[in-house]
């Protein structure tokens, strides 16, 4: 690939000079965390409210002259919108406040620990994703932002950019596989406004609606009540559609290419497919150039700056890595339409028969495949099963697997280096698409 040169003049994973990875694990930082899953839960509720209060409100209208239903469904619905209004007030302020603490980042070679006023302790294992982003905070040059299995973001504000490099080196991102989620914070503010538009649209509609069946110089209750339920499926749909159409990409990026997740859509964009690397200005939309002259751009709204600068750098450095194996010694591992067991049988007799060397084939050329940013998710998931049958260590499909950015791919390997019950349809799933 034919990299463009990085537009912000700064080599790829570090702004103040290449990572020392036995730098010293103690250092002064400041530190929030952010519980985006509860975040989440608190939003779900939000939904669970407005359903409460349209099913309510829909029921009132039915009930007719009965008093008690009538004051029984007023008192449902005002405990929907009190559900609705404390978890959305409580789900902005997990998201857009969160607590910054002064502490001491505490390494070994399992953990990191922030230890302050506040303590916090996070297995290295549970960390998935691990980026250097440019951002001043408070004084602190730069922040290094963090996301666990367990739902936590964490942003860690360390000196200088060459602590903050060092750390995602000493975390292992410079081989892994690291997602970055473009969104900013402040796009939950544009959910509002989307949902509260949806709602008064919808709201305008069905009163247009409910004029259709005036009987008597009145719209029965039943009718009524019939399309408030509609327009309580109706609002809750729309939003998560509109929600999804204005979605800010998430970009998972490593040597062998890139997955895009855009507008509920996955992709894949192989690293030989790639031809350069278009951003003229930090502000500027990020584009991936296609060597046919397609451009898969890496913009929306509500889109974090800084966190695109660093995926820019990140994109530079990771696809100019170098290959790891010749491109004619991968072909011996594609799968040529044959079933998964038959693939299988076919890399384990070629082994057995000591035809490699014309085929390819062998365990150290397949250890070099199955890690190639060259080769194609196939070829390397065809190099994990030859491993697998001529009882080689799983270590390096691990290793990876944890250096794809092919989510399918890399839950096949994973399966293949674990012998999972469900490897094969896990490959399928991967060769298929």
């Amino acid at each position: 690939m034919n990299a463009a040169p990085d537009p912000h003049g700064a080599p790829p994973g570090a702004v103040g000079g290449a990572p020392d990875p036995h730098a010293s694990p103690t250092i002064a930082v400041r530190f929030a965390r952010t519980r985006r899953r509860l975040a989440e839960r608190l939003s779900f509720a939000a939904k669970g409210g407005v359903a409460l209060f349209v099913v309510a409100g829909a029921s009132r209208f039915h009930t007719g002259s009965d008093v008690d239903v009538f004051v029984l469904t007023f008192i449902l619905s005002l405990v929907g919108w009190l559900v609705f209004i404390t978890a959305m007030l409580s789900s902005f302020i997990a998201t857009q406040a969160p607590t910054w603490w002064h502490a001491e980042l505490v390494e070994d070679d399992d953990t990191l620990a922030v230890s302050g006023r506040v303590q916090l302790r996070i297995e290295k294992k549970d960390v998935v994703s691990a980026i250097h982003v440019p951002r001043d905070a408070q004084g602190f040059g730069a922040v290094v932002e963090l996301e666990t299995r367990s739902g936590d973001f964490v942003e860690i504000s360390l000196p200088s950019h060459a602590d903050a490099a060092q750390l995602v080196t000493r975390l292992g991102f410079d081989t892994r596989a690291v997602a970055v989620d473009l969104a900013s914070k402040k796009r939950r503010f544009l959910h509002v406004l989307l949902g509260a538009g949806v709602y008064q649209a919808l709201n305008v509609l069905a009163a247009v609606l409910s004029t259709a069946f005036i009987v008597g110089g009145e719209v029965p209750n039943v009718v009524v009540a019939l399309v408030a339920l509609l327009e309580g499926a109706a609002v809750l749909g729309a939003y998560r559609w509109l929600k999804r159409r204005v979605s800010a990409p998430r970009v998972t990026v490593a040597a062998d290419g890139v997955t895009v997740t855009k507008r509920g859509r996955r992709r894949f964009v192989g690293r030989a497919s790639i031809a350069r690397l278009e951003q003229l200005a930090p502000a500027s939309p990020l584009d991936i150039v296609l060597h046919d002259g397609e451009r898969v751009s890496l913009a929306g709204l509500g889109i974090d700056v800084e966190r695109r600068v660093a995926l820019g750098r990140l994109m530079h450095g990771k696809l100019a890595a170098n290959a790891h194996a010749a491109a004619d010694t991968t072909a011996a591992y594609v799968r040529g339409g044959q079933s998964v067991g038959d693939w299988r049988e076919r890399l384990r007799g070629a082994l057995d028969r000591g035809t490699y060397r014309d085929a390819g084939i062998s365990v150290e050329a397949a250890a070099r495949v199955v890690t190639s940013a060259e080769a194609t998710p196939e070829e390397r998931i065809g190099a994990a099963l030859a491993l697998r049958v001529a009882g080689a260590p799983a270590d390096p499909i691990r290793v990876a697997a944890s250096a794809t950015a092919h989510a399918e791919a890399r839950e096949a390997l994973e399966a293949i280096a674990d012998d999972e019950p469900d490897v094969d349809r896990k490959i399928r799933r991967a060769v298929e698409g």
